[in-house]
């Protein structure tokens, strides 16, 4: 067989809400240019295989796409000795650490497993049948989280700004019908729709933290939201605190917040969407063929979703107090598990629900 110079012209369309993306795309992209791969139907509906096949369930195609624009080498580090030792070791400056990362470090991790597939021709054309499970987490984090990790409280006082950072992470199932065929001699087309099961969805985003830091007490405020859906379960809860208007009285307010202590199970469908995908080759020459297609179009809505904000007012921890030498005799609360208790469970206080729905 000869051998085929092809141009890709691959246009991949991501619908505007977020629950349907160029996820299922992280197949290795070099096999889109072998015309023997089994699975290039995948970017791009037009391509058929030369036969019939059968894929084996999770190894007939698995693949694991890891891309970010830092690496393992900034944070594993050798020692002198030879080991290797993380960059919280005393031996690495943070200097050294510091100066290797970016100031947005980016991270995504997509992971698509069939469970069942199969092609074959009929119809006119090539038809292909696709169940499998994507999954696929995005994760943006600023500089100031690791020189807070790496440096925390220098000069009896420090300050740190994390801004825009957050992680979107969604899974879902999807059963994909296509069918491809040519309509002219040099001309082939092929469209897919696609069933989507929302597994799981999850967004976090805070535009704004700050984390002050001193000698007798850490304060962190900051405005951002959190969303989730799918199979894990945040209930709320209701929260009372005291509320001074502006002649000076205080009175009591009732509010929502998230209950990070009883997360539990939720409905294994948590979601429902559909999505296309339309694709058409052109063999220009012999030995250059043209390709387009357009994937993904669609949309997943979730049911059951719960919204929340961080409160406004911040969160303050000024260590722990009055710790008796016995713990049996202590006074309600003040038991040294009861504060370490408070000091996990507070910072999850900042985030307040809004709405569910």
């Amino acid at each position: 067989m000869k051998r085929r110079n092809k141009i890709a012209a691959a246009l991949l369309f991501a619908a505007s809400i977020p629950a349907v993306s160029t996820w299922a795309q992280n197949s290795l992209r070099s096999a889109y240019f072998l015309e023997g791969y089994t699975y290039r139907h995948q970017m791009n509906p037009a391509f058929a295989s030369e036969r019939n096949y059968v894929g084996m369930p999770v190894l007939g195609n698995f693949n694991i796409g890891l891309q970010s624009n830092i690496g393992v080498s900034n944070f594993l580090y050798k020692l002198p000795n030879g080991d290797l030792t993380t960059f919280l070791n005393g031996s690495v400056s943070s200097g050294e650490f510091l100066d290797g990362l970016k100031n947005r470090n980016r991270l995504n991790l997509d992971v698509d497993m069939n469970i069942i597939s199969f092609g074959f021709h009929k119809w006119g054309g090539f038809n292909t049948f696709d169940l499998s499970i994507k999954s696929g987490t995005r994760a943006n984090l600023p500089k100031d989280l690791f020189e807070f990790a790496k440096v925390g409280m220098q000069g009896g006082h420090s300050e740190y700004n994390l801004e825009d950072m957050g992680m979107y992470s969604n899974s879902y199932a999807e059963i994909a019908l296509g069918h491809s065929r040519k309509i002219m001699d040099k001309l082939t087309v092929g469209a897919k729709v696609k069933f989507l099961l929302g597994i799981y969805n999850a967004d976090f985003h805070i535009n704004d933290m700050k984390l002050v830091m001193s000698d007798d007490k850490w304060l962190v405020s900051g405005d951002g939201e959190f969303s989730t859906a799918g199979i894990v379960d945040i209930p709320t809860k209701l929260k009372t605190k005291d509320v001074t208007d502006d002649y000076g009285n205080i009175h009591q307010e009732t509010e929502e917040e998230l209950d990070f202590d009883n997360i539990g199970t939720g409905d294994a469908i948590g979601g429902f969407g559909m999505a296309f995908d339309f694709g058409a080759t052109y063999q220009l020459r012999e030995d250059l063929e043209l390709s387009m297609a357009v994937l993904d179009l669609g949309w997943i809505s979730y049911k059951n979703a719960v919204q929340s904000a961080m409160a406004m007012e911040p969160w303050e921890f000024d260590g722990f107090h009055d710790i008796p030498f016995d713990s049996d005799k202590a006074a309600p609360g003040m038991s040294i598990e009861d504060q370490i208790d408070n000091l996990t469970d507070d910072p999850g206080r900042l985030i307040s629900n809004e709405s569910t729905g």
